[in-house]
């Protein structure tokens, strides 16, 4: 049997793991629902088993006498609460009763009435539906005959069209006189659009059938008719003439037929002559452009004033483009550089002086023409990609080569200094020939761009694997001479080199020149990282210079011990000697800027004065042992002059060296606090001077 909980108050259905049920609330009188070891709510299943209910409680641990005492337990209290629910609901059960008693009686009453009622009702519905289904025969019909008179109306209008057609055509035929004949063909044209506005409605009859082929023969002829009128109108120059033809064709719809017919009839064969004449004498690419654009002013320039047609974009710079693709392929060669280059500026001239031309008569056609396909379609035939590989590879690879060679000084100078390494020239050339008016594009100003920045992020790498020592033909000063030089060369490259060339394609370079002044930051951050690297490496080298200098401090004991000078009363010679190399190679020779000549004295006083302690404290060490060795042998020997032995001596240079460098240091701009070593040798040291 299993165990009880261990509160008493804790109900036997939740230890069992049963939830409670809102309907508890009807037998809380009872008391013990709540510690039954089972859930009423299983009695209310639809799929209730006897035999599944008392197997599940039995797998659970519960003994079978103790499910009965709870079910015996649960009965009594439904048949109470029952009880009690029909005690506390009588009054509710009796007035119900009473109030239903002659319920019926009033429903037969009402249900004749009703009925009756519903039948005229639906007697109602069928004779409307009679009514609309009539209704709707008679619409129907209406419609129908509308639809006939609509296509006799039509039929009769065509017939009419078609017999004054068949009159003022024959008319035409006889008429020679371009003047007579203009008010002919906007006679045809109107009555034309008139029977195709009607073609939809009369296509099914017999007469449209028997004079279908008749119409389109007519149609056909009066196309080609007005073809020529218009040749004949454009071949002559006579503007106000086309713009008649051109109201024609935008009535009859057929703006295309026109651009077509100018095309192949007037602007194709005049522009074909000069092109073959042109590779005839094998002219360049600038000279065959030149005969076009004089055969285009001379002979077309009248197309512009069509105001309803679009005779210059559809018609003469579509077929210009078209010829031009086709004729000029040897032209368009990306492997020759140069004369890929000549040829491009010659094409781009040549467009800037055709949009300029007719941009005087047609307002935004400068924008349209950019905008047309046949120019997008023009300017994809040339190879930007393999022009801008070959010039990559014409500027990247000698600067290559050239890192690879040994170092060399230059013996050239820059526009704004004179540079101290020859690579640093050849790469400052390589950029400048990035954005040469004879190899960049505006079309590519994007890549030549991308590859500036390659080209100095590639001299930083080669300046970061410099090694410079003794056996070098350069110096540190010269390396950090070009640096500063390359920086500001490079700064001035949007605003002094890429602006121009953007400005040549007529491109806004407001929202252009930030972006790539922003770009350019980054590769000047690391030429400056750079810098401050080599400015470290060169107060290095000159700290390691000055270190045999330096070392002249423990000479002091040669000069004073048993020698019987007169006691010091200045520095040493080689604390000024020191420190004069130390601001001669730093400021005066290096020809560094504030910032980087303070952190080089800061890196060079750092190692300078740290020997400097360290020797000085083994100087007064040593000084020391030796005083401790001669008392215990009792062989000090007192100096008559100012009563200073000679170690006092020693201990009073080293006094006057601590203090020469501590004006030095103050003079340089520093304190001696900010040098931690060095400070603390210098209160030991002055501790231990004699009085």
């Amino acid at each position: 049997m299993p165990e009880a909980p261990d509160d008493p108050a804790t109900p036997r259905k939740a230890h069992f793991g049963f939830k409670a049920n809102p309907m508890d609330k009807l037998f809380i009188s009872h008391g013990g629902l709540s510690s039954l070891c089972f859930d009423r709510n299983a009695f209310f299943d639809d799929a209730f088993d006897v035999d599944g209910f008392l197997s599940s409680h039995t797998q659970r641990g519960i003994p079978l006498d103790v499910l009965k005492d709870d079910l015996c337990t649960y009965r009594k209290i439904v048949q109470s609460a029952l009880v009690q629910l029909v005690d506390r609901e009588y009054a509710d059960f009796v007035h119900l009763s009473s109030s239903l008693v002659g319920v019926d009686k009033g429903i037969e009453k009402l249900r004749l009435p009703v009925e009756g009622h519903l039948a005229h009702v639906e007697k109602c519905l069928s004779v409307l539906n009679g009514y609309i289904q009539t209704l709707d025969a008679k619409i129907s019909r209406r419609a129908e005959i509308d639809t006939q008179k609509q296509q006799l109306r039509c039929l009769i209008s065509a017939m009419e069209c078609m017999e004054t057609l068949v009159g003022v055509d024959r008319i035409l035929q006889e008429t020679t006189a371009t003047r007579a004949r203009l008010p002919l063909l906007y006679r045809i044209s109107d009555l034309l659009v008139r029977i195709r506005t009607d073609e939809p409605t009369i296509s099914q009859t017999t007469w449209y059938a028997g004079v279908k082929s008749q119409l389109s023969f007519m149609d056909a002829t009066f196309m080609k008719i007005l073809g020529g009128e218009l040749l004949l109108a454009v071949q002559s120059g006579e503007a106000r003439t086309v713009q008649s033809y051109c109201i024609v064709y935008q009535h009859l719809d057929r703006t295309a037929n026109a651009h077509q017919v100018v095309a192949d009839g007037a602007i194709k064969p005049a522009l074909s002559a000069v092109i073959r004449d042109s590779q005839f004498k094998k002219a360049s690419l600038e000279d065959l452009l030149s005969d076009v654009y004089a055969v285009v002013e001379e002979r077309f320039y009248s197309l512009a004033y069509a105001k309803h047609v679009d005779f210059v974009l559809q018609s003469l710079w579509v077929s210009l483009v078209g010829l031009l693709t086709s004729e000029i392929q040897a032209y368009l060669a990306p492997d020759q550089a140069d004369l890929f280059r000549r040829n491009y500026a010659a094409v781009k001239a040549f467009m800037n002086k055709f949009t300029s031309l007719f941009a005087a008569v047609q307002k935004n056609f400068a924008r349209e023409f950019w905008r047309h396909p046949a120019t997008s379609s023009f300017l994809d035939r040339w190879s930007f990609p393999v022009y801008y590989q070959v010039r990559f590879m014409e500027i990247a690879a000698p600067l290559e080569e050239a890192m690879g060679l040994p170092l060399r000084k230059s013996t050239e100078s820059g526009s704004d200094g004179k540079f101290q390494l020859e690579i640093s020239m050849i790469t400052w050339n390589a950029i400048l020939r990035c954005w040469s008016p004879d190899v960049c594009l505006p079309e590519l100003v994007h890549r030549f761009w991308k590859l500036s920045l390659l080209l100095i992020s590639r001299y930083t790498s080669w300046l970061d694997k410099l090694k410079i020592d003794g056996s070098s033909l350069v110096t540190l000063p010269e390396v950090l001479s070009d640096i500063a030089i390359f920086q500001k060369l490079i700064l001035q490259l949007p605003s002094g080199y890429v602006r121009p060339v953007l400005e040549s394609d007529g491109k806004d370079v407001a929202g252009i020149l930030p972006v790539l002044s922003e770009s350019l930051d980054e590769s000047v951050k690391g030429l400056r990282n750079l810098e401050d690297c080599f400015v470290g490496r060169l107060a290095e080298q000159v700290a390691v210079e000055l270190s045999g200098i330096i070392k002249a401090v423990q000479d002091a004991p040669r000069l004073y011990r048993r020698t019987n000078r007169d006691a010091p009363s200045a520095a040493a010679p080689y604390v000024d000697a020191a420190f004069e190399i130390l601001t001669r190679k730093l400021g005066r020779d290096a020809g560094l800027s504030p910032d980087h000549l303070k952190n080089a004295y800061r890196v060079a006083l750092h190692d300078v004065l740290t020997q400097f302690a360290a020797l000085a404290l083994d100087l007064l060490e040593s000084v020391r042992r030796m005083e401790d060795s001669l008392k215990k042998l009792r062989k000090t020997r007192l100096v008559a002059d100012a009563g200073l032995s000679d170690d006092d001596k020693i201990r009073l240079q080293l006094s006057h060296d601590v203090l020469r460098v501590q004006h030095w240091v103050t003079e340089l701009g520093f304190s001696v606090d900010d040098f931690g070593a060095f400070a603390s040798a210098k209160d030991r040291v002055l501790s231990e001077k004699p009085e």
